[in-house]
């Protein structure tokens, strides 16, 4: 989190974190579940107009310069969702959290193709 000239890495206790989901574990729905929604009363990360997302490419040193020109109060940087976590969110039928998909290189096709084992 960089807030106030100053970043600060934020650990959840590993008590608090949600292992019976696959969505529990994921750092966009800790985010959201832990500080967003009981800090700022979001409910909806789609629309609300407080919440802006870089592209993922954008790096620290932007995230930091707007903050500091006073554009946004604070930002949070988030380690990417990896392949796995993917593929058990598909495989338990359930939908990645809003803005928590961004992949680089993006695929010219538009198509992935995933194996289900019935």
């Amino acid at each position: 989190m960089y807030l106030e000239g100053r970043f600060f890495l934020l650990k959840l206790r590993d008590s608090e974190i949600d292992n019976s989901s696959v969505l529990g574990v994921l750092n966009t729905q800790i985010l959201y579940e832990q500080i967003l929604k009981p800090t700022f009363g979001i409910t909806n990360l789609r629309t609300d107009d407080r919440l802006n997302y870089s592209d993922g490419l954008s790096d620290l040193l932007v995230m930091q310069q707007l903050v500091d020109q006073g554009k946004y109060d604070f930002g949070f940087s988030m380690l990417p969702i990896n392949m796995c976590q993917i593929m058990d969110i598909a495989d338990a039928q359930l939908i990645m959290p809003p803005k928590s998909t961004f992949i680089a290189p993006k695929l010219y096709s538009g198509l992935v193709i995933y194996e289900f084992d019935n």
